[in-house]
């Protein structure tokens, strides 16, 4: 986010950020002081034995699965709004074809976009796939397995950010096309 602030404001953030520290290191006597008086957890034999996962481990696991599901459902929605831009840009290119126009590179940014959307589509379902299984949680979405559940949460991610990734360069670079495509057929 830093990049999109102008330098001015990039200036204000570091001087905030300063005046945070000086604040801090004054209230409480300053950063070293605040990490000695803080204790370190210590591990003990009997937690290392302990079959149960951690506990910060287990709700944070738990909290992305529960985010990993939420996204799911924000990708179906993305999926379903690009078949709807593919559908609407064939008929724009229909239109256009009966007014004898020039609609090779809408129809090539068209095959572009619905190869994108299966490609999203197959991502989608492997993701789908992974959160119905659910290795390492059970039914109700609570950590039976730590190990198995990162990894549960890892695969999910990696597979939705693929289907992000592809949907959003697919539909940008076809919103482009048809910018070019208007401005290249406007009335002189």
């Amino acid at each position: 986010m830093r990049f999109l602030l102008g330098s001015r404001a990039r200036a204000l953030s570091a001087l905030a950020a300063a005046v945070a520290i000086a604040l801090a290191a004054a209230i409480g006597g300053g950063s070293v002081a605040l990490a000695q008086a803080t204790p370190t957890p210590t591990a003990t034999a009997e937690q290392s034995t302990d079959p149960t996962p951690p506990l910060a481990a287990a709700e944070r696991l738990e909290r992305l699965f529960r985010l990993e599901t939420k996204v799911l459902d924000r990708e179906q929605t993305m999926l379903t709004r690009a078949g709807k831009l593919a559908t609407r840009v064939q008929t724009l290119i229909d239109n256009q074809n009966a007014r004898q126009r020039d609609t090779s590179k809408l129809a090539e940014a068209l095959g572009l976009l619905e190869d994108a959307i299966k490609t999203a589509q197959a991502d989608y379902e492997s993701a789908k796939a992974t959160v119905a299984g659910h290795p390492g949680f059970d039914a109700h979405g609570k950590v039976t397995d730590v190990a198995a559940a990162k990894d549960t949460v890892k695969l999910t991610a990696k597979y939705e950010r693929q289907v992000y990734h592809t949907l959003r360069k697919a539909e940008w670079q076809m919103i482009a096309t048809i910018w070019d495509f208007y401005d290249a057929n406007q009335a002189p």
